[in-house]
């Protein structure tokens, strides 16, 4: 699940919180996300691949664990170190290269 929230983060990148996540991304994580489910959904396909079910308790732990992923990802792209690598080499901003 964290990764395909980071698919949605990603996209952005740091240095580009302005810019909307497009529509097929988020139709992309949306199927990838919605297979996965089927995956879990159809018996024979969980037992190919020796997958179980989660009780609530897991599923809390799990979704606790990905948005504490997702604020350690976006705190770490704050940093200067970071946002420095995302900078272009010639010293222009993104938006005047265009």
């Amino acid at each position: 699940m964290l990764g395909l929230c980071f698919i949605l983060l990603l996209e952005r990148g740091p240095g580009r919180e302005h810019i909307t996540i497009q529509s097929y991304m988020l139709a992309l994580v949306a199927g990838l996300g919605a297979l996965y489910a089927l995956v879990l959904a159809a018996k024979p396909v969980r037992d190919f691949f020796d997958l179980e079910l989660l009780s609530a308790g897991q599923w809390f732990l799990c979704l606790l664990s990905v948005a504490a992923g997702l604020l350690l990802a976006a705190a770490a792209w704050r940093l200067p170190y970071i946002q420095a690598l995302e900078a272009p080499e010639d010293g222009t901003t993104a938006e005047a290269s265009t």
